[in-house]
């Protein structure tokens, strides 16, 4: 099959030189091989185009996002490969890769090795959320090799879906990656993939699930935006929790707004997402085990949160209030909709938060809402979620071979 590489370079004409002859060597037919030259000071764009490569060379530094960018316009097939300039090719499987990439509306990232064949840490979980403070108190190296894996999804020896990857080889299909981006052009260097990443696994729920949204660290790219609505957003941290530092921004105001990105981004990445009118109503919080939604008999575990008559948050820890609610064919339908993605990730146990037909929130790490639920109903959803959990853990223990969590999904 025939492909795009795009590589850009600063200063790496060594490297690049071993990278194109490494791609003569093995991938035929030859794939159209695009190199973008940042602002070098020595000979990379010669070597590059002495390897018959379609050389561009840019005014100044831009930056590795921008000339990335830069790159993938000239791609001329279906499916490029982003390629760093201090990779080499080992064998041929850059092009199986890239034949998987032509199928699949996803970001393919093979493993990477050092120069000793050790095998490179390259896959990363979600950041963010209590979850990520496990490995200081539980030593990877000391877990079962399925949570071992997610913790260090590098270590996996067969595909799975991971938070993120570094972007030293990133293979999709070219008109994805351009819907994508695929960076944010003001990113300069180091945090480009990882926001890449979280935008292509929010593009990744079908639209009609959640209001539009936006994940980055750029303060350029909040306010483009912003502009884009056509009305008011609200802007919190990802891997926030408990209604920390979310604000309310009206459509069209400057009045505080760098500050407030700046207060939200000390914590990480940015979520801007659209304003729904109906949370003024409040939201529902839906727990989901399995795949599918929780419920013990006929009573559907979730409740809705009503914000406090001074606030925008619909958080039990900001003083809003709890109460009983029905549970609609529509929202289950959204479940239902979502339940794909939830069994491929291997997410086992999540809160949801909704208003009306469109998702909020997938809350991962931290779901909440069982103790509001058993006294709102009288019920025991914790007893239920365990016995499910236990029903998990039976169907494992049949195997001795590891079997990948999702397959025990219930749906």
């Amino acid at each position: 099959m025939t492909l795009s590489v795009v590589v850009v370079i600063h200063d790496s004409a060594r490297h690049v030189a071993a990278l194109l002859a490494s791609i003569e060597r093995h991938l035929d037919p030859p794939p159209q091989v695009v190199v973008v030259d940042s602002g070098s000071r020595d000979d990379g764009a010669a070597v590059a185009r002495a390897h018959g490569a379609h050389t561009i060379v840019l005014d100044g530094n831009p930056g590795f996002g921008a000339a990335s960018n830069a790159g993938l316009e000239h791609a001329a097939h279906d499916v490029t490969v982003l390629l760093n300039p201090d990779c080499e090719l080992i064998d041929g499987s850059l092009g199986a890769l890239a034949g998987r990439a032509r199928t699949a509306d996803a970001l393919l990232v093979p493993r990477l090795l050092e120069r000793d064949s050790a095998v490179q840490r390259s896959a990363h979980p979600l950041p963010g959320g209590a979850g990520a403070l496990v490995p200081g108190v539980w030593p990877p190296r000391a877990m079962p090799r399925p949570m071992r894996e997610h913790f260090e999804p590098w270590r996996a020896a067969a595909p799975r879906r991971v938070g993120w990857a570094i972007a030293a080889c990133v293979a999709a299909r070219t008109d994805l990656l351009r819907r994508l981006g695929p960076f944010d052009p003001t990113a300069f260097l180091f945090y480009e993939d990882l926001e890449l990443c979280l935008r292509a696994r929010a593009a990744g729920f079908p639209v009609e699930l959640r209001p539009r949204t936006l994940i980055t660290r750029s303060l350029e790219r909040v306010r483009a935006f912003l502009r884009e609505l056509d009305g008011p957003a609200i802007i919190k941290p990802l891997a926030g929790f408990g209604g920390k530092n979310v604000f309310f921004v009206d459509r069209g105001q400057t009045a505080n707004l760098a500050q407030m990105i700046s207060t939200v981004r000390r914590d990480g990445y940015v979520i801007v997402q659209e304003y729904l009118p109906a949370a003024a109503k409040g939201d529902k919080r839906v727990l989901l085990v399995g795949g599918a939604v929780c419920a013990v008999g006929d009573v559907v575990a979730a409740y809705r949160r009503m914000r406090p008559k001074d606030d925008i948050r619909n958080n039990m820890h900001v003083g809003g209030s709890r109460k009983r609610c029905t549970f609609s064919e529509a929202e289950a339908r959204v479940c239902d909709l979502l339940r794909p993605r939830l069994v491929a990730d291997g997410l086992y146990f999540v809160g949801v938060d909704l208003v009306g037909d469109k998702i909020l929130e997938i809350n991962v790490f931290a779901p909440g809402g069982i103790a509001n639920i058993n006294d709102l109903y009288e019920i025991d959803a914790a007893t239920a979620i365990i016995r499910d959990l236990e029903r998990k853990v039976e169907l494992r223990s049949v195997y001795p071979d590891p079997i990948p969590p999702h397959v025990f999904m219930r749906a």
